[in-house]
């Protein structure tokens, strides 16, 4: 594949190295993408696993809250059902605590929790310890002790109070943090869409600028196929004509004088060929203004129009191509081939718009060049 590329030229190699680049930048990108979508769902995921948890521990603490003040007036029965809810509230704290996989959350996700249950000077795991301690030492107390009462007031308000109030601040905190990791997971999720969306514009791009180009180049060529006659290279009748009428335009715009002439060529010895005409059409070119318009007329005729020239003028420019052509010869296909001309020339009328009659005019004069024999140049009526 290596010595395959080092032989392509280096414009296609440039637009294989832009698209397999950008092929596999895409495709490191959409890989990213995915995790960083698949994180940020995650982590929302595992935000509501934890806070489910949190407010199933809330409850019960309010439920604790209830069963110890009850108790501490002597009720037997909120006795009992309080130790079942401790013993409850503990199995979920150890799980917040220690992020017990059988919750399911990342361990990103319960690191983050963790710290927060564990901050501060006297962080909350700590209390609820504390608390678990004194609600163990009440329940193991003697029935009669004359403090049990007031140890089931502190419960009550522990987990009436205290600990709502001291996990409130941490499940904000969390859900704070859960929402700027999640939104950064999702921004940069957008932001690796972006590369992938101008990773697959740019191979668009690369392969269809040379796609372009060579349109635009079969295009080119096909403009001037139509535009030239294929076997001579001059102008095509319909592009002359065209070319031909916007000069006329211009010039009775502008009251400037038109001519125009008819060349009728023709070599020694083998008829005209395409070989034949596109060197003439090559050496009459040289001896012509760059304003001057040069078309096919007919099989071995070329048809002149000559902007800013009058009558006079235009036969001027008819001799002096005769000059340059008359009886020249020319190698053309590894042969030489004498050439002869002959011209008809006609000035383009006020009343004119088209140059069919000119050219008419032009042409008769050419059978009047070429019925006196020799190479000449005739004007044609000017009425």
């Amino acid at each position: 594949m290596a010595n395959d590329l080092a032989q392509r030229p280096l414009r296609q190699r440039q637009t294989l190295l832009v698209y397999l680049g950008t092929v596999a930048l895409a495709v490191v990108a959409l890989a990213a993408m995915h995790v960083a979508t698949a994180t940020a769902l995650a982590t929302r995921r595992d935000a509501v696993v934890l806070l489910d948890l949190v407010r199933e521990q809330q409850a019960q603490a309010q439920r604790i809250a209830y069963l110890a003040a009850r108790a501490a007036t002597g009720d037997t029965a909120s006795e009992f059902q309080g130790g079942q809810l401790v013993t409850r509230f503990a199995r979920t704290h150890e799980q917040l605590r220690q992020a017990d996989r059988a919750l399911g959350v990342s361990p990103a996700s319960a690191e983050a929790f963790q710290a927060l249950y564990a901050a501060g000077e006297r962080p909350l795991v700590g209390q609820v310890q504390e608390f678990l301690t004194q609600v163990r030492s009440a329940e193991d107390g003697a029935r009669q002790d004359p403090n049990k009462a007031d140890r089931l007031s502190a419960i009550a308000r522990f987990a009436g109070e205290t600990f709502p109030s001291g996990l409130d601040p941490v499940v904000k905190a969390y859900q704070r943090s859960v929402a700027a990791r999640a939104d950064s997971l999702e921004w940069t999720a957008l932001g690796l869409g972006a590369v992938v969306l101008v990773a697959l514009l740019t191979q668009g791009l690369a392969v269809a600028r040379p796609t372009w180009r060579r349109l635009g180049a079969h295009d080119e060529a096909f403009t001037a196929l139509g535009a030239t006659d294929p076997a001579g290279g001059a102008l095509s009748a319909q592009s002359f004509a065209r070319r031909a009428v916007a000069e006329i335009r211009r010039a009775r715009r502008y009251r400037r004088p038109v001519s125009v002439l008819a060349i009728a060529t023709g070599t020694s010895g083998e008829a005209t060929d395409g070989a034949v005409l596109r060197t003439l059409y090559g050496e009459l070119s040289e001896t012509l203004r760059p304003s001057d318009i040069v078309g096919m007329h007919e099989t071995g005729v070329f048809s002149l129009v000559l902007p800013e020239t009058d009558l006079e003028a235009a036969e001027l420019a008819g001799h002096r191509i005769l000059r340059v052509l008359d009886g020249r010869s020319m190698p053309v296909d590894g042969r030489v081939v004498t050439v002869a001309v002959r011209i008809g020339v006609a000035q383009i009328r006020a009343d004119e718009a088209v140059p069919d009659e000119a050219l008419g005019r032009a042409m008769a004069a050419l059978r009047d060049a070429r019925a006196g024999g020799g190479d000449r140049v005739a004007v044609g009526a000017t009425r």
